[in-house]
């Protein structure tokens, strides 16, 4: 892959997930402070966000422990 390849693939999946970020945010930013959403609106929200949250870390944690036993660091593809 080409270094300009490269660098357009990366730019597109910055400004992706930057875009999906910003609108989750401002979605999250109108649920949680618009005093006419029901109080079982804003729980759910806070389990589905909050459960991807803690598997996002559980699957941070395994990566960095297994990290250092990986036998296949120093590979070349």
């Amino acid at each position: 892959m080409s270094e300009a390849n490269k660098l357009l693939s990366r730019s597109g999946w910055l400004l992706l997930v930057g875009g999906v970020a910003t609108a989750i945010g401002m979605g999250a930013y109108a649920l949680l402070f618009d005093a006419e959403t029901s109080w079982l609106a804003k729980a759910v929200f806070f389990a589905i966000y909050g459960g991807l949250t803690l598997l996002l870390l559980a699957v941070l944690w395994q990566r960095i422990v297994e990290r250092k036993s990986d036998k296949y660091t120093n590979v070349k593809l």
